[in-house]
């Protein structure tokens, strides 16, 4: 049966997908296909278990459930100002969050630590270009939007901060005269954040995180906010070793912004936001969450969210679909 879509007079709908699951060495749970893979690394026998949260968005317009552009530039909010609320709700609203730039332009901001400067040869840019790195520590949305519009692309909640005693050597030619500020994190963390993402071959490689730096950088602090492709824009992924309740923050943050909150069983990078919608609207329980909002209602008839069958042509040409109702772990990209 194919399904009937409800397109006259609807108003362009965001909407917000969070999956909540382990991460494991042994499996490291899918990325967006053909754009984002892990980086490769020998001997990764970790056994303790991550705990993994991923949040994207999904904005929806002319009527059409199955057109959707997809991260969280489509929540309504840029990255910048997401981050912002996000870590501004609960108990995040008084912990430090350090923004990691790496490989970012000689010029930089005002207000930052641990500042080098380095050259070196990738692929796709001229034979030895100089990059700097730095820290930010992020207290305003702009504070968040000068991190990512530098490229950085880690955040770092309650970390370990630098003891005033530990020396710092910069790792590279100073100046007589030059005005050195030491890091925020010691040398240990910023070891480890350096393999988590300076194992890039390439600029703007597609290979973006080595995954068994998860582990060691988690000794120092609380979690490890990464951006992960998507569809249209990136996504959040956030790791941690215990069990941090950040969805009472994103629903504490979505109720504010206005947002609906749809839960699904693998990333939503990887899901068919159709089905998620759909299984939603097959758990939502009236007595506790009131009625199923209208806002997505209105996409479908009544009919099609109680008895969806067949894949509409639409679904099919969705190249980046994954069934909704998969295991965790099968999960993986079909394009």
């Amino acid at each position: 049966m194919s399904e009937e879509i409800v397109s006259a007079n609807v108003e362009p709908l965001s909407v917000l997908g969070i999956y909540q699951g382990k991460f494991t060495a042994a499996r490291l749970c899918g990325l967006y296909r053909g754009r984002e893979w892990w980086i490769d690394s020998l001997g990764n026998d970790r056994k303790e278990e991550l705990q993994r949260l991923v949040i994207s968005a999904a904005r929806f317009s002319s009527g059409n459930l199955y057109h959707s552009e997809r991260g969280i530039a489509y929540s309504g909010l840029s990255m910048g100002q997401f981050l912002y609320q996000l870590f501004q709700q609960g108990a995040f609203k008084e912990q430090p969050i350090v923004g990691i730039v790496e490989d970012a332009p000689l010029h930089s901001p005002e207000n930052i630590y641990g500042r080098e400067e380095y050259s070196l040869s990738r692929m796709g840019l001229a034979r030895r270009n100089w990059f700097s790195r730095w820290e930010k520590n992020c207290q305003s949305q702009s504070d968040f939007e000068e991190v990512l519009n530098n490229g950085g692309q880690v955040f770092l909640v309650n970390p370990k901060m630098r003891s005033v005693d530990e020396e710092w050597h910069p790792n590279m030619v100073v100046e007589v005269g030059t005005e050195l500020i030491a890091p925020l994190l010691p040398d240990m963390l910023r070891q480890h954040v350096f393999h988590l993402i300076g194992s890039r071959v390439q600029y703007d490689d597609p290979g973006r995180y080595l995954p068994d730096a998860f582990w060691d950088i988690l000794d120092f602090c609380d979690a490890v906010v990464v951006l992960h492709v998507d569809k249209s824009s990136d996504c959040l992924g956030i790791y941690t070793k215990g069990d941090i309740d950040f969805a009472s923050e994103l629903t504490a943050m979505a109720h504010e912004e206005d947002l609906i909150v749809i839960p699904f069983s693998i990333p939503p990078m990887l899901a068919r936001w159709d089905r998620g919608i759909r299984e939603c609207y097959k758990k939502w329980d009236t007595q506790s969450q009131g009625d199923f909002p209208a806002e997505l209602a209105v996409f479908f008839n009544q009919e099609s969210l109680d008895n969806p069958d067949e894949d509409s042509d639409e679904d099919k040409k969705d190249n980046t679909s994954v069934d909704d109702s998969m295991d965790e772990d099968s999960e993986s990209n079909e394009d």
